[in-house]
């Protein structure tokens, strides 16, 4: 059964609203340069976070690293890659159980 999902974009509204409907743990990560308007900003990832207080809602921030920071290209963060490669397969594991 999964217990846990990976949200790669936020959604649009409020925050606090999108947060109270969570109904599985989150692991959020963002590049603190990301300039990508309307899902990825930087401050709408730390308002779900503050939204998600008390909630099983983990935000990692990665300095200096833009949108798309996982995939080959301009933006690819092999340092910052690597620890979101590693922070998700641990909980992945976390949650499924593997």
């Amino acid at each position: 059964m999964l217990q846990e999902a990976v949200v790669t974009e936020p959604p649009s509204g409020a925050a606090a609203d999108f947060v109270g409907r969570l109904k599985l743990p989150v692991l959020m990560l963002a590049g603190e340069a990301d300039m990508q308007r309307g899902c990825c900003l930087i401050e709408t990832a730390r308002a779900l976070a503050a939204a998600a207080a008390g909630r099983p809602f983990e935000l990692v921030t990665y300095p200096n690293t833009q949108h798309g920071f996982i995939y080959g290209g301009g933006h690819y963060n092999a340092q910052a890659y690597a620890d979101a490669m590693q922070r998700t397969a641990a909980k992945l594991a976390q949650y499924l159980g593997r």
